[in-house]
């Protein structure tokens, strides 16, 4: 089926994590008219797991972070990086 939502075209240079939670919050508040407010309705959101380009994310969510150690950002007992080779460290930075 053509011209549903997952058919549009992507906006242009914006994080796609913040594509995606604009068009959610669109949804919810019904800016387009698209969904019946006299039903309920239901709504996942499942943003992109993080990944390379690791580049690409905003200045404003790097900066907390970028004085922090690899085993400060890695702290969780089930995320390990030894074995993993030198770019999965440096990929990080």
């Amino acid at each position: 089926m053509m011209g549903g939502p997952e058919d549009r075209i992507f906006p242009g240079p914006i994080w796609s994590p913040i594509h995606e939670t604009n068009t959610a919050i669109d949804y919810i508040n019904n800016r387009k008219g698209e969904r019946d407010e006299s039903k309920p309705f239901a709504l996942f959101v499942s943003w992109n797991p993080p990944h390379n380009p690791y580049n690409s994310v905003p200045e404003n969510y790097v900066s907390p972070y970028r004085s922090a150690s690899i085993e400060e950002l890695l702290n969780r007992p089930n995320v390990r990086f030894e074995g993993r080779g030198v770019d999965s460290k440096e990929a990080i930075r």
